[in-house]
């Protein structure tokens, strides 16, 4: 209608002034009304004796019931009136489907269709029926139209009318199986909402019912309104509105994640047509029979987009475009011309939640009081963030519900969002407690951010995370930046377990490593650049290591960087132990206490007139005075009291507590969640329970698999009632606070949550059957806490080994100690020959991390084992160690000594490997004390074995050491012919790092021998090639060296060129020496 709004309610009073006399004829006809479809309704008549002459009689009579009203006057003028109808007879299926709340009716079959289609093709106030018919249409006056249809014309005898027996009252107890009850005792008839409309096209398949039931669930779940589910000749069609019967927060937003979890669910069965906009709603029919539905132009645009949508597709207009686009990825399709509308339309696709709007989201903050000098000390920091500078790293510091995250929203509600420049971002990183994996709170972002996720196929993930990238780095300004991560986009997607084509042959698990960490640099400081950035990492107590190592390289040389990295932690000491690079300038430590007496009241009196729904409630000084006295100030403690205090009924309506000293009050945080979750309802409780063994963040489906059988949506539902957790994205969610898993998790027996873990690794284990690296170390960790030790041995083996590879040392680490505890139970040495190989590869990673006080821990562990067992393997490998440990402490002696003793073993035991190890050690120590002659021959001997066995690695490396000796006797003619021949095995067999030493050795022979150009070459190869292969260590050595023989040549500009991008690099890698050196280098530039 041209009138607006009021055209709609005219409509609807027009409809029901219609429909009421003539669902009267059809039920006094032995009929039913079995559905309404806006201006339209299905009626359905039962075959009857008398043949189909009263059905027919019937029909005609709503058409003159119609004919009656051929024109209404209202309140925007007069309306012209004409209906028409299409009949069909044949069988009708009809079923209820019933949910885990509510329950819906469906009728189906070819005669619906058939009878729509004939309505389709009826001119004003005809009555099309199926041709087969006619034999039966002796008292009718009909004309063929062709082979498949006949008009009606005419009856040709009285149309005859029946006393109507009304139907009893509404059995409501039988209405809200189906209606919500605020519904169906609901006394208003019409009102006007701004309403989403989803219009869910389904499939036409054996599995349809399965698919409205999840519908029925689905959109309780995101508080929406399942209207109905028809049948006709565009097959069946849900409807599900969002707003309507009441209102509900950022309805459109519910109906995108509606969508959106319908299509993951039923890939490629089912489209949807999704609209906002002001809609009449209410009841349309009349006493006998009537619905609830909404009538508008959204609504018909929402239909109509449904039906042009391809399967699995999510169609919408401008108008929810606008409303809703900064929460959706949403793409212009085409412009249409759409039945039923003039102009043409623009129709957009929606295709996933915004990455933006699952980490950025603004949060309404909770109350908050109390901590006006801390809050002080943020904003400060964040005028700093303002100016567009690094603003530091800022420690929130406190005890478990002291209030950390709620300082940090009360920061957020403050900050008033001005034009582009002054927006911020924000984006948090949550640890986990359970599933302390390596970059664990990084990983976890980046996959939520990209669409990733195990649920996933393998090529779904690559397509997505492509995309979603490429996108992801149109919004970043800095083209120096966008260009790194472009080209390290592969590394980036390998350590989310997605295998895309490398733009280099980086094959070295340390650069690989590395590469990550500087992408994800890159990463947080394009964002910055774009527009500042906050950093969040809560839960800063379990941060894991290779996190605290990205954290500590993040903050590093971005002074002009507008980044302020906030980490809210139980931890006091977690700056010390992070030892934060000593460049950061701006460190500061916030730590929260209880409240005081006065602010502790101020937050009892809001949080008790919040659950009173009372404003400024006037509260008792005795009943602020005991809930203070109980909870001490803890915040937390506080919010969880008032809610216990309301739902055990210890509080009145005028707040005075009712028995509080004769009762048994929870004493601490933990006792008041524990009687909490107590008296939820127990289905509710086992889910809290079971989500808990997950993690903080858990998977909905996999918690839905654990709970089969009961409605885990419902519960999700319940949980966020109950403020137990919220919703991350569409299919993760986490508890709102890390204590209420903690309590949830350890309230249960140990053997139920053994019981649990098990049943966690099985579905994990059948789920994810292709073993990804997530899927592994979760299968790790679940059967090594079920005690399923063969399973667990197998897992944390595969995950350790994994983690190894890709130089993820702390986690690699965390699976290796698991597996020791397995093979050293209480005491005893349970399995000595794994537990020895464990103990090696333990040192190592040790070794490689710096960790040496537990390195020497480990060898000497090694060596204890070895005295106490006879095989000889084991001797030797623990004698290799303690020579490495001896002779580094510059022992030569002992070192020798440790040398003869494994020579020993060998004139019984033969393994070429081992016998290689053991010739290094001779040529390392004959090097060390500058026995040249002797190093040269053993190192010979090392590589002519190692060439032997092919370990190429250790044959380049070991001519790299002789051409060393050579550059250090002065033979450089004979040192240059070794070092290229190290560096033709490492270009053949892709060894980066060993041909960057080689390239930079023969440039430092070259420079020795006055050859400046030759060694300017080989620096500047070696300088690409870093470069090329994202080997930051090579380009800092490459610059200082290149920098070095300009000043050497007097072009003392290049030179001060170089050594300025060697101390950039310096600073980047956190290499104070190289930094110290480079600086130096510089002063006597300027000085000449």
């Amino acid at each position: 209608m041209t009138v607006g709004k009021q055209g709609v309610e005219i409509l609807s009073q027009i409809i029901n002034q219609l429909f009421a006399p003539s669902i009267e004829i059809i039920y006094q006809h032995q009929g039913f009304v079995s559905s309404f479809a806006g201006d339209a309704f299905t009626a359905i008549f039962p075959v009857r004796q008398e043949g189909i002459t009263p059905t027919i009689n019937g029909v005609f009579a709503v058409k003159e019931a119609f004919q009656k009203l051929s024109s209404v006057d209202t309140e925007a003028g007069q309306f012209d009136i004409s209906m028409r109808m299409g009949l069909s007879r044949g069988l009708v299926d009809w079923q209820i489907i019933k949910g885990n709340k509510y329950q819906t009716h469906l009728f189906s079959g070819d005669v619906f269709k058939r009878s729509n289609y004939n309505c389709g093709q009826a001119q004003e106030n005809q009555v099309i029926a199926d041709y087969n018919l006619l034999e039966d249409m002796h008292d009718f006056d009909t004309s063929v139209i062709d082979d498949h249809a006949i008009s009606i014309n005419n009856s040709t005898i009285k149309i005859s009318t029946h006393d109507y027996i009304h139907q009893p009252e509404h059995d409501v107890d039988k209405l809200i199986d189906f209606f919500p009850l605020r519904l169906v005792t609901s006394s208003i008839t019409g009102e006007y909402r701004e309403v989403t409309s989803c219009f869910v096209g389904l499939r036409e398949n054996e599995d349809v019912k399965s698919k409205i039931e999840f519908i029925l669930e689905l959109s309780l779940f995101y508080q929406g309104y399942f209207n109905k589910v028809d049948f006709g000749d565009k097959g069946y069609i849900a409807l599900v509105l969002f707003g309507a019967p009441w209102g509900v927060e950022k309805s459109a937003r519910r109906a995108g994640n509606f969508s959106l979890e319908l299509i993951r669910k039923f890939p490629g069965e089912v489209k949807i047509g999704i609209t906002w906009g002001r809609a009449f709603t209410g009841f349309v029919g009349c006493e006998i029979r009537e619905e609830y539905t909404g009538i508008g132009v959204s609504l018909n645009l929402a239909a109509r987009l449904s039906q042009i949508a391809q399967w699995g597709q999510i169609l919408t207009d401008q108008e929810f475009n606008q409303n809703i686009s900064s929460d959706f990825n949403i793409e212009l399709v085409k412009e249409a011309q759409i039945k039923g509308f003039e102009n043409l339309k623009k129709v957009y696709q929606l295709t996933k939640l915004s990455k933006t709007k699952m980490h950025s989201l603004r949060k309404a903050p909770r109350l908050f009081v109390g901590r006006t000098l801390s809050l002080n000390k943020l904003t400060g920091q964040l005028k700093i963030l303002q100016n567009r500078k690094f603003a530091g790293i800022t420690f929130v510091v406190g005890r478990a519900g002291i209030g950390k995250t709620a300082l940090i929203e009360q920061l957020q509600s403050k900050i008033e969002p001005g034009g582009d420049e002054t927006i911020l971002q924000w984006i948090e990183l949550k640890c986990d407690e359970l599933l302390s994996k390596s970059f664990n709170p990084i990983i976890s972002y980046l996959k939520t951010s990209l669409d990733i996720d195990e649920g996933y196929s393998a090529e779904q993930n690559k397509k997505n995370f492509k995309k979603n990238f490429e996108d992801l780095l149109l919004n970043l300004s800095n083209n120096q930046i966008k260009q790194e991560l472009a080209k390290n986009s592969w590394i980036v997607a390998r350590f989310l377990d997605i295998e895309i084509e490398p733009c280099s042959p980086v094959s070295d698990p340390k650069i690989l490593y590395d590469n990550f960490i500087f992408s994800v640099k890159d990463l947080f400081k394009g964002l910055a650049l774009h527009k500042p950035l906050i950093l969040v990492v809560d839960d800063g107590q379990w941060m894991d290591g290779d996190t605290q190592k990205l954290i500590n390289n993040l903050i590093r040389n971005i002074v002009e960087i507008p980044l302020w990295i906030i980490i809210c932690t139980r931890e006091k000491n977690l700056s010390a132990r992070l030892n934060l690079d000593q460049s950061v300038s701006s460190v500061q430590e916030i730590f929260l206490d209880e409240l005081d007496q006065t602010n502790s009241k101020i937050l009892i009196n809001n949080l008790l007139s919040e659950q009173a729904n009372q404003e400024n409630a006037v509260i008792p000084e005795q009943s602020l005075s005991k809930i203070f006295q109980t909870t001490q100030g803890n915040p937390f403690f506080i919010e969880q009291l008032v809610y216990y205090l309301f739902e055990n009924k210890i509080i009145d309506r005028n707040f005075n507590l009712i028995h509080f000293d004769q009762i048994d009050i929870p004493s601490n945080i933990h006792e008041i969640i524990i009687t909490r979750i107590d008296r939820l309802s127990e289905d509710l409780k086992q889910a809290i329970q079971v989500a808990s063994v997950l993690g903080r963040e858990f998977a909905v489906e996999i918690l839905t698999e654990m709970l089969k059988g009961l409605p885990v949506r419902k519960y999700l539902i319940q949980g966020e009632q109950q403020l137990v957790w919220e919703a991350v994205s569409e299919i993760k969610y986490i508890f709102k606070h890390a204590l209420i898993r903690e309590v949830a998790y350890q309230m249960q027996l140990k053997q139920r949550i053994i019981e649990l873990y098990l049943l966690a690794a099985k579905i994990i284990e059948n789920r994810f059957p292709g073993y990804s690296d997530e899927s592994v170390g979760k299968l790790a960790y679940h059967y090594y806490n079920a005690e399923i030790v063969e399973k667990a041995e197998f897992y944390l083996n595969q995950a350790a080994q994994r983690s190894l590879e890709k130089f993820r040392n702390s986690e690699g680490l965390n699976y290796l100690n698991k597996l020791k505890n397995y093979y050293h139970r209480e005491g005893l040495l349970a399995d000595p020959q794994n537990y020895f190989k464990i103990l090696l590869k333990l040192k190592s990673v040790y070794f490689n991390i710096g960790q040496i006080d537990k390195y020497n821990q480990t060898v000497k562990e090694i060596i204890e084992i070895a005295d106490e067992s006879d095989l000889v393997e084991w001797k030797i490998r623990a004698g290799i160690e303690n020579f490495k440990l001896v002779i580094e402490s510059g022992i030569y002696e002992q070192a020798y000594e440790i040398l003869q003793n494994i020579e020993k073993h060998f004139e019984n035991f033969t393994d070429k490997v081992l016998y290689a190890e053991y010739i290094h050690c001779l040529a390392y120590y004959y090097d060390m004390i500058c026995d040249y002659p002797q190093a040269l021959n053993y190192y010979h001997q090392e590589s002519k074995l190692a060439e032997k066995c092919g370990n190429f690695k250790s044959q380049a490396r070991v001519l790299g050491n002789i051409g060393a000796i050579y550059m250090v006797r002065g033979d450089l003619k004979k040192a240059i012919n070794y070092l290229q021949k190290q560096l033709e095995i490492a270009e053949q067999h892709n060894l980066i790092t060993i041909k960057i030493s080689a390239l930079n050795n023969i440039g430092i022979t070259n420079k020795e021998m006055g050859d400046f150009e030759r060694a300017l070459q080989c620096y500047q190869q070696n300088l690409n090639y870093s470069l090329e292969n994202g080997y930051k260590n090579g380009a800092s050595m490459s610059y200082g060296n290149i920098g070095e023989i300009y000043f050497y040549q007097d072009k003392k500009e290049l030179a001060l060129e170089y050594f300025q991008k060697n101390l950039y690099l310096a600073r980047e890698l956190g290499d104070e020496k190289t930094e110290g050196n480079i600086l130096y280098n510089i002063s006597i530039i300027y000085n000449f």
